[in-house]
């Protein structure tokens, strides 16, 4: 039994033909594929070409929905209402960015994980990505945290159902309270900004939102101990410069359950 899949894509056709190879092998019995529209007339025949060329290579049993934008709604809208979308046709599911490289591990753990947890509402959010796998953080399989990586990632309709594209609940009143269940200072710190840019409008991305919606609603991430997903994209919405966390290396892991459902505070 495979775990339905989104597929996000837009104008990256080397990176998305990557990544979908894998979740070929994966063969999800249902795919969900969401691209935005183009911003500019040259971009136009790129995405066309590109989305075409995906639903062509589904060759095995599977059944296909599509959400492809004709107009551009920017990464943030795009991408959160193709989420929701997704989660208004299935309970639980894996999310794929057109860079985000999985490996055959990551399928496995996360039907493992999504299983597992399905009823457990501590937990929200399930990673492929492990930036610290070279450190003994733990002698576990996975372990839990409160950093929501989404190189590749997993969660259930329960969970994205409190995604708040606004994060109305960051006010005035409550900063101070949603700041002190984070015990890093710097990640503390960093998450304030953050937050700050989203009611100002400074960004226009969908992750932040998704991160303050585990916050507030003091969730937890499944974490492998092994790294799954190697983030190939050099550039992006928001990026066009070399990062030391791209092109990580991914290993096999089998997941076993971990019984001590606590906060890990050396992964941040």
């Amino acid at each position: 039994m495979t775990v339905p899949v989104l597929f996000l894509i837009y104008n990256r056709p080397k990176e998305a033909l990557k990544v979908f190879k894998q979740i070929k092998k994966y063969k999800p019995k249902q795919l969900f594929i969401a691209s935005d529209g183009a911003k500019n007339t040259n971009d136009i025949k790129k995405i066309d070409n590109l989305r075409n060329e995906i639903l062509n290579m589904v060759n095995w049993n599977c059944e296909i929905f599509t959400k492809f934008n004709k107009i551009n709604k920017g990464c943030g809208l795009a991408i959160s209402e193709a989420i929701t979308w997704f989660f208004n046709n299935i309970e639980m599911g894996i999310i794929l960015e057109d860079d985000c490289v999985p490996n055959q591990s990551f399928f496995k753990f996360c039907e493992d994980a999504l299983i597992e947890y399905e009823f457990d509402y501590r937990i929200m959010h399930i990673s492929g990505l492990n930036l610290f796998q070279n450190k003994n953080i733990t002698k576990e399989s996975y372990f839990f945290s409160k950093h929501i990586s989404i190189w590749g990632w997993a969660t259930w309709k329960r969970a994205w159902d409190k995604y708040d594209f606004k994060i109305s609940a960051w006010n005035k009143e409550n900063k101070s309270l949603i700041l002190s269940s984070i015990d890093n200072y710097w990640y503390r710190k960093r998450k304030a900004n953050d937050f700050n840019s989203i009611k100002l409008n400074k960004i226009d991305t969908w992750d932040i939102q998704w991160a303050f919606a585990c916050l507030i609603n003091s969730g937890f991430a499944v974490v492998p101990k092994k790294n799954l997903i190697s983030n190939i994209g050099f550039s992006g919405a928001h990026t066009n410069k070399k990062d030391k966390r791209m092109n990580l290396i991914t290993n096999k892991i089998k997941f076993k359950k971990n019984n001590l459902v606590i906060c890990n505070k050396n992964y941040v």
